[in-house]
Formats: C-alpha cells, sequence, structure tokens
C-alpha cells in the first residue's frame, strides 16, 4: 500500500460514519522518480517516488465535522508517519474548502510525499534488474531493540 493511500484511508476511518467510502478520492501527479539503488540486506531500496497528491472529501457534512479536525488529523498523521518534508524541501499541504449546500462542503488537500519503491528477488517478478528478476516489496527492516556494551580494559 501507498503512502497516499494509507493517509487517505487513514482520513475515511476518522471520519466515518459521517462519510461514505465513495466520498473520498485521491491521487497523484507531477512525479519525480529519484534512483537510489541501496542495498537493505533484504532487499534494494531502488528509487524514491515524490509527487504531488490530491486527497478530495465530498459531501463533508461540516456543520457536523469541523473542516480543522480534518485539518488536525491530517497534522497527527504527517507528525507521526515521519512525512520526510525537511529532507525533500517539501512545500506545506494546501487545502481548499468550498461549501456546497447548508449541509455539506468540498475539501481539496494538496501535498507532497514520497515513497520508497523497493524490491526484492524474485524469480517470477516483472522487474529485470542486474541480470535478476525481482519484484516490488515493502522491505521489513530489523531494529535492535536493546544493545548489551561491556567496557574491557586491559
Amino acid at each position: 500500500m501507498t503512502v497516499l493511500n494509507d493517509l487517505t484511508m487513514h482520513l475515511y476511518e476518522s471520519l466515518k460514519p459521517a462519510i461514505k467510502l465513495n466520498d473520498i478520492d485521491a491521487w497523484q501527479d507531477n512525479g519525480q522518480l529519484h534512483i537510489i539503488q541501496d542495498d537493505q540486506g533484504k532487499g534494494i531500496l531502488i528509487a524514491k517516488w515524490q509527487h504531488s497528491a490530491v486527497i478530495a472529501i465530498e459531501r463533508l457534512p461540516h456543520r457536523h465535522i469541523n473542516p480543522y479536525t480534518v485539518l488536525a488529523i491530517l497534522a497527527a498523521w504527517l507528525s507521526d508517519n515521519e512525512w520526510p518534508q525537511e529532507e525533500y524541501g517539501l512545500t506545506e499541504p494546501s487545502i481548499d474548502i468550498d461549501v456546497i449546500s447548508h449541509d455539506h462542503a468540498q475539501m481539496f488537500i494538496s501535498l507532497e510525499l514520497v515513497e520508497d519503491l523497493e524490491i526484492e528477488e524474485d524469480e517470477q517478478g516483472p522487474i529485470q534488474y542486474l541480470g535478476k528478476k525481482f519484484k516490488l516489496t515493502n522491505i521489513v527492516t530489523d531494529w535492535a531493540e536493546e544493545v548489551q556494551v561491556e567496557n574491557k580494559r586491559s
């Protein structure tokens, strides 16, 4: 699942049942592919996909859900998910809120995202790289939870 899908589903889960699944949509454009080629041990980080994203929420019941609540949900999610704004010089999200009727508004959230494109070797994979076949994957990184340090004196 992509970062954009994760964020869109988080917004939906946070706002339901006030909004329905068909009331939220997302898309990408203006992407740039940054070639990385970094062996991660269990796979290869082949590239970063930097793109503009738009999340559209239709029929937002703005009298029931304060649109600023949606902004706070967005800000919290970006913070919790280590949005790489400084590292990649990403611009601040921009938001347009259009009141459609007494009961509903449309909200458009535009932001820049960066996605890892990671591959692992797979004989049936569609990606040809270094004379081998690979498939797209999410590399799981093992992190040490504790470290034992010993100071030995001679």
